[in-house]
Parts: C-alpha cells; structure tokens; sequence
C-alpha cells in the first residue's frame, strides 16, 4: 500500500485558516472566563489544583503537625 504525499496547498489553507481563527477564539476563552468569575464569583464546587498543606484551609488528612 502506498502513501500519497501531503497536499502542501491543502497545508497551507488549513494552516492559514488556523492562523485566522486564532484571535477569536482566544477572545472567546478570554470572554468566557470574565463571564463565569462575574456570575458565579464564589464557586462552592471550586477545587484548587494544590491543596495547602497548612494552615485552616487545609484538608485534615493533610494538615502537618505543629511541633514545638
């Protein structure tokens, strides 16, 4: 079985198509993001990616003891 070579036309419209799209759909994530924080800016299901290991805040399961 062969492999037929890539269309270097069709390359270069996919990639100038990409190029194009680009600005607007980081605007779109951009105006997303604004969105979400301004109607719900307290989220109670928010889970931050690193626990702190310290302090109230952090999960007793992963509270480090105080030794003095």
């Amino acid at each position: 079985m062969t492999v037929s070579a890539p269309n270097p036309r069709l390359r270069r419209r996919i990639e100038l198509a990409i190029r194009l799209a680009s600005p607007v759909l980081d605007l779109t994530l951009a105006v997303g993001e604004r969105l979400s924080r301004l109607l719900e800016h307290e989220d109670p299901d928010y889970v931050p990616a690193r626990l702190p290991l310290d302090g109230e805040s952090a999960p007793r399961s992963l509270r480090r003891e105080r030794t003095a």
